[in-house]
């Protein structure tokens, strides 16, 4: 019986070192999964912080642009209006064209008719 019961100190004895056995494995492996968690979060901030920099950097430049669109935007209609005033100007030249042509084409005719009177 003494036996017995010394068998089953034993048997206690070792299944207690299994259990401690289990814990320090398992302690170990949280442990393992706690660092790589903590290495996958520092990355996941540093690929946040690249990302935010981009954006701001993306940011910059698209208002850039927006300063850039509007002043050509500007420069555009000032060539516009300065295509209409060019334009206005060619057909103010144009009409007194029409008029010198006119004013001659009078004078040849005068000058025809004096000649032809003349010659009677």
């Amino acid at each position: 019986m003494l036996q017995c019961e010394a068998d089953k100190c034993r048997q206690r004895e070792r299944t207690i070192g299994d259990i401690e056995d289990e814990r320090d494995k398992t302690k170990r492996e949280l442990e393992d999964q706690m660092s790589i968690k903590c290495i996958d979060n520092d990355n996941l901030k540093r690929a946040l912080e690249e990302q935010q920099y981009e954006n701001e950097t993306l940011r910059r430049t698209l208002h850039s642009k927006q300063d850039e669109i509007g002043s050509l935007h500007g420069q555009l209609e000032q060539m516009g209006n300065s295509g209409d005033e060019m334009q206005n100007k060619i057909e103010e030249l144009e009409g007194m064209v029409k008029d010198v042509e006119e004013k001659n084409k009078r004078l040849v005719e005068l000058l025809n008719a004096n000649i032809y009177n003349k010659a009677e």
